[in-house]
Formats: C-alpha cells, sequence, structure tokens
C-alpha cells in the first residue's frame, strides 16, 4: 500500500513508516544542539510490474534530536553506497533529569550499524516524489 505523501514525517509516524533499501547518503557527528542528520532517499512504495520494481522515491532530510551516548560500526571495504536494512526506533524511558521522553535508535545498514538515544526525530521530504526504475536518485536534485 502507497504512503501518503506529505513534506514532514516524525517518530510518531514510526508505526507507518519503513526504511528498507532506502540509499544512505550522509550522516553527521552530533553537532553543538545534540543533533544527527542524515540524508536519504525514502521510498514511499515498490510495486512490482513483470520483473522488476517501480519505486515512488524522495531525497529526504532526518534530523534526530537530544542525541547521547551514539556508537558506530561501520565498515564499507570493497563497498560503494550504503543501504538501510532497517530502522529500529524503541522508547527507553525519560531522560536523566526525567522531562523528556528518550528513545534508543538503531540504524542498521548493509555495512554496519549507528546506534544512539534520541529524544526523536523529523523527516523532511525535500522534493515530491517520483516514480522510478531505481530506489536511488543521487544527489543531482
Amino acid at each position: 500500500m502507497e504512503k501518503e505523501f506529505k513534506e514532514y514525517w516524525s517518530n510518531s509516524d514510526y508505526d507507518e513508516m519503513g526504511w528498507h533499501d532506502c540509499a544512505l547518503y550522509s550522516i553527521s557527528f552530533v553537532n553543538e544542539n545534540y543533533e544527527i542528520f542524515i540524508e536519504i532517499d525514502y521510498i514511499f512504495d515498490a510495486e512490482s510490474v513483470e520483473d522488476y520494481y517501480i519505486f515512488t522515491v524522495a531525497p529526504a532530510r532526518m534530523v534526530f534530536a537530544d542525541v547521547v551516548d551514539l556508537v558506530v560500526n561501520l565498515n564499507s571495504k570493497n563497498i560503494l553506497g550504503v543501504s538501510i536494512i532497517e530502522l529500529d526506533f524503541f522508547s527507553i524511558g525519560l531522560s536523566h533529569n526525567g522531562m523528556v521522553e528518550m528513545y534508543k535508535c538503531v540504524l542498521s545498514t548493509d555495512i554496519g550499524f549507528i546506534s544512539f538515544n534520541t529524544s526523536g526525530f523529523v523527516m523532511k521530504i525535500l522534493k515530491e516524489p517520483i516514480k522510478s526504475e531505481y530506489r536511488k536518485l543521487g544527489r543531482k536534485f
């Protein structure tokens, strides 16, 4: 079933989202505002047509807030490009000061994983989704 198009998505939409096979282009380290940014091509739908797929895909930027406990375990030896296998996101309780709900995020890819704790995310769709035979748009938009 094709996902609804909207410009902004957040962790409150997590149950209706999926990241399998999304191309991952970049990840920032935690900045002075305790944020991490990732750039992806988000796949809204993959429709099987005969012996291939037509993807509904759009470039997107995810911003994770209040990031702590970052762990990066990646090995890109002999790999060109990175695909997301899964993004697990689950509640771990309140922050140390008891004021913010915190979540564990584990971003599994075909070259390893990245994990951290966060208060949530927002994903902004950067351009209208298009239909394509390719799940990767590249960054020529």
